[in-house]
């Protein structure tokens, strides 16, 4: 009876003074994407995303970042090391169970303080400790093939199991807007910027004063206009050397034909007459030709007439092609002089279209150069409005990582479970006080009747005296 008394009164002490264990949580939603705040993350820009792979990955590193040495040991430095360890003093006068459960645990003290002093137990700071404690107080689960994390934490207060479980994740929504970003990026590719829009300007004036320079605004028309005057020259020089190549085979002709004229040519005799002249001697010459077939149709080839206009007619052809091939030469030579002027002409033009194309070239590597710049600037000036935008996003606090749930303020303890503590106080009393009456019966061995005396001695018994009181026997 006095050890089922004693359970009971243990474990209705234990009820008493057991800390309470209150418990806050709250979710966090992850989202596929680094930052992704608010864009498609099934949009691409050339590659495929295995979204599984990278939910998967991001929940992964939100998790292992929620568990960093780093970010318990800003909680603890923010909150404090003693309202972690030893929340019953702050507690003390808004709770008399917790003022008495503190009580309780002061006689450990000296122990624990002579244990270290002896060097039996390593001496560790309260912040150590309170890192400790704060780890075991936080839980974080993560459903398999889910977006959503859990986080709770427990302590002797609900109100500073929201208030720690609140820091923890508003300095976990710093760390990861931290260590997504690159800190001074956006001074970074203003400054970059700035750089390359000055070397665009540059180059800008480099090109235009080439332009200006060297004329060079409309190149294209000059060069289309230069190659048609070359196409045309080409052809007159074609012409000009056709027409040169048919004098010189007819002076050629003439010279095989009567190399006397060759040396007439070049006397003092010899004069050039102008067309006209050669006209009228054609005429006259046509004239003669036709008087001899008049002639020829009336008398015989030896009358003395015919074989006068048959002397007459070749004196006529041989000055007549004496003067050709004067005319001829001065035509050849002519043509000649024409033709090195094309060929000139065509030099000219070529060194033209030559210094065309070097300033072309020039002006292509200055575009180029200012393409390229353009490009840069274009580009950086792009990262610039990122890096601002992920700037505002740092000081928005907008990530990837959302609050789905905030902390709750839970006022039910979920520590010690009374009913179960209960049962189990009294299972405990009854199967003891049970247990304890069958054992002491086992090992009672006093003698309660003759039978018991009979079994002891072996012997049967003779004579049985009654119990009687002491009274009983003065009377007697």
């Amino acid at each position: 009876m006095l050890y089922f008394l004693a359970v009971l009164s243990v474990t209705f002490a234990a009820l008493i003074l057991m800390p309470r264990q209150f418990i806050s949580e709250a979710s966090l939603f992850v989202r596929v994407g680094r930052e992704t705040v608010g864009l498609d993350p099934t949009a691409t820009t050339g590659q495929t995303v295995d979204l599984l792979a990278s939910q998967e990955g991001e929940i992964f590193s939100a998790v292992n970042l929620l568990r960093s040495q780093q970010l318990f040991e800003t909680v603890v430095d923010d909150v404090g090391a003693e309202l972690i360890l030893e929340p019953q003093t702050t507690l003390a006068q808004a709770d008399p169970q917790v003022h008495r459960a503190s009580l309780t645990m002061d006689w450990a003290k000296p122990a624990v303080k002579w244990l270290h002093e002896m060097r039996l137990l390593d001496s560790v700071s309260q912040r150590e400790k309170a890192i400790k404690e704060l780890r075991k107080s936080i839980d974080i689960e993560n459903a398999r093939k889910s977006s959503v994390i859990m986080v709770s934490c427990q302590s002797h207060s609900p109100e500073l199991a929201q208030s720690i479980l609140t820091k923890f994740l508003d300095e976990y929504q710093q760390q990861h807007s931290r260590i997504h970003r690159t800190a001074g990026s956006f001074a970074f590719f203003s400054s970059q910027a700035e750089v390359l829009r000055r070397d665009l300007v540059e180059a800008e004036e480099l090109l235009r004063d080439a332009k200006t320079s060297g004329d060079l605004v409309s190149l294209t028309g000059q060069k289309a206009v230069l190659e048609e005057q070359m196409k045309l020259l080409n052809q007159e020089l074609t012409r000009t050397e056709a027409t040169l190549a048919a004098s010189e085979s007819r002076i050629e002709a003439a010279q095989t034909m009567n190399p006397e004229w060759i040396d007439w040519t070049r006397s003092p005799e010899a004069v050039r007459l102008n067309n006209v002249t050669l006209n009228g001697m054609r005429d006259q010459l046509y004239t003669l030709q036709l008087r001899e077939r008049e002639l020829l149709t009336k008398f015989e080839d030896q009358d003395p007439r015919v074989m006068s206009i048959k002397e007459q007619v070749k004196h006529a052809q041989d000055l007549l092609g004496r003067q050709e091939l004067l005319n001829e030469f001065a035509s050849a030579q002519a043509l000649r002089a024409t033709a090195d002027s094309l060929r000139s002409q065509n030099e000219q033009m070529l060194e033209k279209l030559r210094l065309l194309n070097e300033r072309e070239v020039i002006v292509q590597q200055l575009q180029r150069q200012v393409d390229l710049a353009d490009e840069n600037y274009r580009k950086y000036q792009s990262n610039v409005e990122q890096a601002r935008i992920d700037q505002e996003l740092q000081l928005q606090r907008i990530s990837n990582v959302n609050i789905a749930q905030a902390p709750t303020l839970v006022e039910d303890p979920v520590a010690p479970n009374k009913p179960l503590l209960a049962i189990l106080g009294l299972f405990v009393a009854v199967t003891g006080s049970i247990g304890i009456a069958i054992t002491a019966e086992g090992m009672n061995t006093r003698l309660r009747d003759e039978q018991d005396v009979a079994n002891l001695l072996d012997m049967p018994v003779l004579v049985t005296v009654p119990r009687t009181s002491p009274r009983s026997l003065r009377v007697i």
